[in-house]
């Protein structure tokens, strides 16, 4: 069995192969790797052979939808916990901007002026 995913999923443990025989069944995991909190598409492909090894075919399986807000539950958790856990996440990407001070400055300065423009209309 083979796996492949659509959005912000990522495949981390590829399945191990099974051989099968006639009317036998087995379950397969693998582990997954949410990237951010958008819907993802898993796709799967079956790979199978006939006994002599010659004839080798495949049967692509439905996708399958994870999103993300159907795994959360809510929970009570202690504040210090909490704080703790959030420490470890780094939740936004950082950008390193290099401006001149002075553009800064302008730019509030006619933020400012266009608000109290506004407020005395």
């Amino acid at each position: 069995m083979e796996f492949s995913t659509q959005g912000d999923l990522r495949i981390i443990d590829k399945p191990q192969q099974v051989t099968l025989g006639p009317h036998q069944s087995t379950s397969i995991r693998t582990g997954l790797k949410l990237v951010s909190s958008e819907a993802g598409l898993i796709f799967a492909s079956i790979n199978f052979e006939n006994t002599a090894g010659i004839t080798q075919g495949y049967m692509i399986t439905n996708e399958i939808q994870i999103d993300l807000v159907e795994f959360i539950y809510p929970e009570e958790i202690k504040i210090e916990e909490f704080r703790q856990l959030w420490s470890k996440y780094e939740w936004e990407n950082k950008v390193i901007v290099n401006t001149p001070i002075e553009y800064i400055i302008c730019e509030v300065y006619y933020n400012l002026l266009g608000i109290l423009l506004n407020l005395s209309k």
